[in-house]
């Protein structure tokens, strides 16, 4: 029970964030106790109590985003608490608990009523990613706000993120001259551009941002338009609007005018603005929007203020996502029904990295000249005309004497210039007829595809340079056939897509620890038969798992092997990894206090003793601070000794020939 203190003076009443490792973040203030040489027992599950436990009065107040996290990353030793999704909820908490300031008395302190804070209570944030379309014509987000006195001070901002291929796919791209973003208007049935409609209003054109407002006194109704967008405010006659792309600095819009006087406003987002203009195709997020005082922000400091209770949405793919299209050796004919599968959506995460790869087996029949082997697309109903109908695909071709077809495309603007079919070729030379493995993956960071083909007689490779994949979230797969040409003539098996970071490669390394690609997998079930005078590992019967859990308490053995020969055996031996513990599978209350704990034991009679000849043939015990191995010695010698010393840690033993031991820990030493 160690113990370090921090005087909460009171400050527990408002909203703060602990972290288990001694930090406390207060409503302004930080501060963090270490603690030193603390060491706990490695164990696989925790039992969690919020508010209260078992043992004492609970917490009396509120609770709010508590998050338990395990694994790497998990320990903070510094007070940044931010990382990829908020994993210890630390930036939703300041936002959403401690970020809205208390109203402000603007008549006593003019200070104050010159610069008051910006974050007002009623000002709505939406976290949520809200998809925009082109051609869908009602809003993503349509709301009032009155008073009943005149309005003086209204604004909105929002994340926004411009995509070619979602959720429409664009397919001559971002070529009309306007595409509607937002418009706030004191006019609830407005037009397009009478006084009043274009308050505060944004579209999207040729290579700018464009933002409108009006005069009254000049009677201008669409004052200007300029090339930034994201967040846009007004307060009595200033005018003024931000925009900040990703991570680079913010720019200003500023303008002196006088809006028409109103109680009430509307805020439009998205949509086509009653079928007027295309609307802005691709994402919207972290919506605001209030027509309350303190909504205006007229300096960089006051935007970038207000930015910080915005999180830049997390829509990049960058966790992996493997799936198995095919699972085994299946055989098919030309006209047979694909395989098919669709592959991603839900949050509309982006992935950067993804690739398709398979086993597959070409039969004799009457070739036409063209077999499709597999197509992966960004779009549904299945065309094959546009970009992103062949992002990753393979035929089967009759050119060049046999050639195997690797299509891909790329965009050049975003007007919809690109090549459909950026395609290479492989000469099969009927090396088709034997199995063959084919893996086809593209990188967005790298701007490349890669092709390895691997034949039985050797490896192909094709690369891509300059490859410009829209951004999409869903992907289409066919394996075998896909819906526009005959498809394979023959069998294919283990074929996967891959999505996510690591699943492309640019040379012909397609091992991975868990055989996303089936590489392995073929190898062992296509190639050859497993080899079975190779020793398996044993397998738990009860889990199936290669690790066994054994406890100080079990007396039955976790494996028993008996081997029989008509003739003396002249060798034999076993190994295995092993891990103490002091609190798994059991909790060792007293630690390891017994002088000696079984390990393992090789015997040369199955009604065995324990210390007469042959029963400790090749035995095991862990002891205080050693490992000690023994075995026999004819004539006389019964028990033949020798300990070595262990660290803690992971560690293997492994005996054979003439009492010959090894002991490897970790990656240290044998």
């Amino acid at each position: 029970n160690v113990i370090r203190n921090i005087p909460h003076q009171n400050r527990h009443t408002e909203w703060f964030f602990k972290k288990a490792v001694a930090t406390i973040q207060w409503k302004q203030s930080t501060e963090k106790q270490e603690y030193e040489n603390i060491r706990h027992f490695q164990v696989p599950k925790f039992y969690i109590y919020v508010g209260k436990d078992k043992q004492f009065p609970g917490f009396n107040g509120k609770v709010a985003l508590v998050a338990f996290n395990v694994g790497e990353g998990s320990f903070k030793p510094s007070n940044d608490f931010t990382g990829k999704g908020d994993p210890f909820s630390f930036v939703t908490g300041k936002k959403k608990l401690i970020g809205v300031q208390p109203e402000i008395d603007t008549e006593e302190d003019p200070e104050k009523q010159k610069k008051p804070y910006k974050a007002v209570d009623d000002v709505e944030t939406d976290g949520l990613t809200r998809p925009s379309s082109s051609e869908e014509n009602k809003p993503v987000i349509e709301e009032n706000q009155e008073d009943e006195n005149e309005l003086v001070e209204y604004g909105y901002g929002f994340w926004m993120r411009f995509l070619t291929a979602y959720p429409d796919r664009l397919l001559n791209g971002k070529n009309a001259p306007w595409y509607f973003v937002s418009r706030l208007t004191s006019n609830m049935n407005y037009k397009n551009i009478d006084m009043g409609d274009r308050l505060l209003a944004i579209w999207q054109g040729q290579g700018y941002y464009h933002f409108t407002t009006c005069d009254q006194p000049k009677n201008q109704a669409n004052d200007c338009g300029h090339t930034f967008t994201i967040h846009t405010v007004q307060k009595l006659k200033k005018l003024c609007a931000f925009i900040k792309y990703a991570d680079q600095e913010p720019r200003t819009i500023l303008h002196s005018v006088q809006h028409p006087a109103a109680k009430k406003v509307k805020f439009i987002l998205g949509g086509m603005d009653n079928k007027q203009y295309p609307g802005f195709n691709g994402l919207f997020s972290q919506v605001t929007f209030s027509a309350r005082p303190g909504v205006f922000l007229d300096t960089i400091e006051d935007f970038s203020d207000q930015l910080k209770r915005t999180i830049i949405p997390k829509q990049d793919l960058d966790q992996f996502y493997n799936h198995e299209l095919v699972s085994d050796i299946i055989s098919r004919k030309p006209n047979d029904i694909p395989d098919y599968d669709e592959i991603g959506g839900g949050q509309e995460m982006f992935p950067h990295e993804y690739a398709i790869s398979g086993w597959f087996k070409w039969e004799q029949t009457q070739q036409q000249v063209w077999h499709n082997v597999f197509r992966v697309q960004i779009k549904k109903p299945s065309t094959d005309r546009f970009l992103g109908d062949r992002t990753l695909s393979c035929w089967i071709g009759t050119a060049q004497g046999g050639i195997l077809h690797f299509p891909t495309y790329t965009y050049t603007n975003m007007n919809g210039a690109g090549n459909p079919n950026m395609v290479s070729n492989i000469q099969h030379k009927n090396r088709i007829f034997d199995w063959f493995f084919v893996y086809f993956g593209y990188s967005k960071n790298q701007q490349k595809a890669f092709v390895g083909v691997r034949f039985a007689s050797g490896l192909e490779t094709l690369e891509y340079n300059n490859v410009n994949h829209y951004y999409a979230p869903k992907f289409y797969t066919f394996a075998g056939k896909d819906l526009h040409f005959p498809g394979l003539n023959g069998k294919l098996a283990y074929v996967n897509f891959n999505l996510g970071d690591g699943t492309f490669r640019k040379t012909p390394d397609f091992k991975h620890p868990d055989d996303i690609f089936g590489l392995q997998k073929g190898e062992i079930n296509i190639l050859k038969k497993p080899d079975q005078k190779k020793v398996q590992p044993e397998v738990d019967k009860e889990t199936g798992e290669t690790q066994i859990p054994n406890a100080v308490s079990d007396n039955t053995p976790k494996v028993t092997k008996e081997f029989k020969s008509e003739q003396p055996l002249a060798e034999y031996g076993y190994g295995f990894w092993m891990r103490f513990l002091t609190a798994y599978p059991v909790k060792l209350p007293n630690g390891k206090n017994a002088p000696w704990y079984f390990i393992s034991r090789l015997a040369n009679r199955p009604n065995y003793d324990n210390i007469a000849m042959g029963d400790r043939t090749l035995a095991i015990w862990q002891g205080q601070g050693y490992y000690h191995f023994t075995t026999c010695n004819l004539p006389g010698q019964v028990n033949v000794i020798k300990n070595v010393n262990y660290p803690a840690g992971e560690n293997l033993c492994r005996t054979r020939q003439d009492g010959i031991t090894f002991i490897k820990h970790s990656s240290r030493h044998i």
